[in-house]
């Protein structure tokens, strides 16, 4: 390794200042990195309605209104259950009596015992959630049709649930809908969602936050780290450790391919010069080292992004008001985007994530374009419904998105690196050129 790249990365100002931001923490969460089942037990204290959260049941609303958007057709029990619970209707129940039950374990047809990770149980508005939480293992769908029938065999011949509505629904922090389209056709009976949904909770606890009561405080951390949302000094670390894993990446890339180098495997004829420092620094700044190593991949695609795009170049040379970066996505507008935004949101922005995978070698990304019509600009005002009837024509996909916000108007995925830049240039060309003909018939 070039110990002049090592000692020049050691003064740089961006490291000085990502090592002071990443030296304190007061959320345990950044701390601890949850399992599957402590997943659950953070969702079943979030879904109980009698918890100290301070949110009652308006968690879950959320969840069974995202529920209903999760699918683009319900069949089975999921298509009785919401021909009778509209979000209207979710909206306006009360939930009060609703109670969560853990690990359940039933028996199935044969006999064989299931356990289930969480169900939700109204007895006043008579129906059974079943949740099946991956947390970011892949669910089977031979598995998920025997849980479906080992609830139905327990539960609904079962005389105390005569007359109610089962819901079935799996979680998975990373399911994405369009890239496990074909798992979902196959495992029909089930709803499948992210953990996006819990956005809205964590927009109310930051709301109820200034009280400092412990409880929101842990349901403030526990749904912002499951979900997309950043808080200022998250988004300056995403963004000095892009800037750095730029800056340097022949040295993250060292420090990937030494990263499971442990002390035990360490050579004393071996442990030597600058090789020997490296392997010190890895392992005594350890998290430092990780948020370089998981922002290399989308880092490099950040800078030929701005390459292709010069809008997303700041006049220094820094990034500009386009960009919004995380350490494994980034999301951009144009200039032409920017001039039909309102203050508040984007309205239309493109999204490139890092998409889940095995082989950190050759990652694979996304790329999504996302539409919300509401915050359009006053300019626009006057003609939403004829800019956004222009845009469906050529983003069919927004029409029929079930989404009630955000409606995605395009997603791809599987995209190497000089994939995703290409793509996501014609995208945002493409964008261009659609605003620019919905400003000359306005």
């Amino acid at each position: 390794m070039d110990e002049h790249n090592f000692y020049t990365f050691l003064e740089d100002k961006h490291f000085i200042e990502l090592q002071e931001l990443l030296k304190t923490s007061d959320d345990i969460l950044d701390v601890i990195t949850l399992t599957e089942n402590q997943h659950s037990h953070m969702l079943a204290w979030c879904l109980n309605p009698n918890e100290g959260h301070g949110q009652r049941d308006a968690i879950i609303k959320d969840f069974l209104t995202a529920a209903y958007y999760a699918s683009a057709e319900h069949k089975y029990d999921n298509k009785k259950f919401f021909h009778l619970w509209t979000p209207g209707l979710i909206h306006q129940a009360s939930f009060g009596s609703l109670f969560v039950c853990r690990e359940f374990s039933i028996l199935d047809g044969n006999g064989s015992r299931r356990r289930l990770d969480l169900f939700l149980i109204d007895p006043q508005n008579k129906f059974i959630v079943t949740i099946e939480n991956k947390a970011g293992s892949t669910p089977d769908v031979a598995q998920l049709d025997d849980y479906h029938a080992a609830v139905k065999n327990a539960l609904a011949r079962n005389d105390c649930f005569h007359g109610y509505k089962f819901l079935f629904v799996a979680i998975d922090k990373w399911f994405n809908q369009s890239a496990d389209n074909d798992f979902v056709s196959q495992a029909n009976r089930w709803a499948f969602m992210n953990y996006q949904w819990l956005d809205k909770a964590a927009h109310r606890a930051r709301l109820q936050s200034e009280n400092h009561h412990a409880a929101v405080q842990l349901l403030l951390s526990y749904c912002q780290k499951q979900t997309d949302w950043q808080s200022p000094a998250e988004q300056k670390i995403s963004e000095l450790s892009a800037t750095l894993a730029i800056r340097y990446a022949p040295l993250v890339e060292y420090f990937y391919q030494q990263r499971n180098c442990s002390p035990a495997q360490w050579r004393a004829s071996q442990f030597t010069g600058i090789d020997a420092e490296i392997l010190l620094f890895l392992q005594q700044h350890r998290p430092l080292c990780d948020k370089l190593i998981q922002s290399r991949g989308i880092a490099g695609v950040l800078v030929n992004m701005k390459k292709a795009l010069p809008d997303l170049q700041g006049d220094d040379g820094s990034y500009s008001n386009n960009l919004q970066i995380s350490r494994t996505w980034f999301n951009f507008v144009t200039n032409t985007m920017l001039e039909i935004s309102a203050e508040t949101y984007w309205p239309l922005y493109v999204n490139i994530y890092s998409e889940k995978s095995e082989n950190s070698r050759h990652p694979r990304f996304g790329l999504r374009a996302f539409y919300a019509e509401a915050y359009l600009n006053e300019a626009f005002s006057a003609s939403h419904s004829s800019f956004t009837d222009l845009l469906y024509q050529h983003f069919p996909e927004g029409r029929t998105s079930r989404a009630y916000d955000w409606k995605t108007l395009s997603h791809q995925y599987g995209l190497s690196a000089a994939e995703v830049v290409e793509q996501a240039k014609k995208l945002a060309q493409k964008i261009d050129a659609i605003i620019q003909q919905g400003s000359e018939t306005a």
